[in-house]
């Protein structure tokens, strides 16, 4: 007899693809984003900045190569500064996270030449001043608590993913994670497939309510490029996805993740001033936003700037757009 999870899930696929064929195209293009400041990110060794959050009071960070540090970045009229602002003493083993043993020896690899064991993607801040980061190694979401001691929560992303086709790609894993009322965080699962997950607590336990596949999208410059996510970040019943491949940010529904409306800042990041040399793919890595601006990271992956061959990552900060909450354009 047919498992009654896998009908429903092939069904539904067929349903899809059918949607997908029987529906016109109408490729768009994105406005492009104000940029008012490009910041060039300091500190005195390499770093790799990866999810960007408002908390305590400050701009915070973290960095692929620094598995203990939580950064605060301190913006001056051309730079920002990254000072230590959390440095953890230590921190429990993960729990385990359902890959392969293949997978984890090739991380176990990647660890010792890359002198990383968490891989930090995405921070994110709670109501009450918590902070959450995620793992892209373990597939594990970490809780640093206002004693900045840290714990990890029991939920299982790996089974979830699986569901929907993700994880499917060595350091394709989770990319982002933020923070909405009601105890509940977005995450996004970057690439083949792209897809968003939320993960709510009952009580004081966590688990995944939802989890979906993302396989397309409707701006035009994705019938050139491969689509991707690197951030997500929540603002008043709106989900904001950083899709760095097709360098735009997109609002979306927190009911079905669906797409609703799309900013780009591909001449920010393409611009002669600030474009990388020998990219191929996008760089972007953290998204937030306050009142009046978005802000943006990028890793430039130890690449020199076009215009002034300095290694340095950039920090976006861009004018809030005035329907940046509004479903009409």
């Amino acid at each position: 007899m047919m498992n009654t999870a896998y009908h429903t899930k092939t069904l539904r696929a067929l349903l899809l693809s059918t949607l997908l064929l029987s529906t016109p195209s109408f490729a768009i293009e994105a406005p492009p984003l104000t940029l008012v400041r490009a910041l060039q990110v300091i500190y005195q060794d390499k770093t790799q900045p990866s999810g960007l959050t408002f908390c305590r009071g400050k701009l915070l960070t973290i960095s692929d190569k620094h598995d203990s540090i939580i950064f605060e970045l301190k913006l001056k009229s051309k730079t920002a500064q990254l000072i230590p602002f959390i440095e953890l003493d230590s921190i429990p083993e993960p729990p385990s996270n359902g890959l392969s043993t293949s997978v984890k020896a090739r991380q176990k690899i990647d660890e010792k030449v890359l002198g990383r064991k968490y891989d930090w993607e995405g921070i994110a801040c709670d109501a009450e001043n918590n902070l959450y980061l995620v793992s892209e190694n373990h597939l594990a979401i970490a809780k640093i608590d206002n004693e900045n001691q840290l714990s990890w929560l029991n939920v299982d992303l790996y089974s979830a993913g699986q569901e929907e086709s993700l994880f499917t790609l060595y350091n394709g894993y989770i990319e982002g994670i933020s923070w909405a009322p009601n105890d509940t965080l977005y995450l996004t699962a970057e690439r083949e497939n792209r897809g968003i997950i939320s993960v709510h607590k009952n009580d004081s336990l966590w688990k995944t309510d939802r989890t979906d596949a993302i396989p397309f999208s409707s701006l035009k410059i994705a019938e050139q490029r491969s689509l991707d996510f690197a951030g997500i970040s929540f603002e008043k019943n709106w989900l904001f996805t950083l899709e760095r491949n097709l360098f735009a940010i997109c609002r979306r529904s927190l009911e079905d993740f669906s797409e609703q409306f799309c900013w780009s800042y591909q001449n920010s990041e393409l611009h002669e001033h600030y474009q990388y040399q020998e990219t191929e793919f996008g760089a972007a890595e953290g998204i937030t936003q306050d009142k009046g601006y978005v802000y943006i990271i990028l890793d430039n992956n130890e690449k020199l700037l076009e215009s002034s061959g300095q290694d340095t990552p950039l920090l976006f900060i861009f004018k809030k757009p005035n329907n940046w909450l509004h479903p009409q354009p």
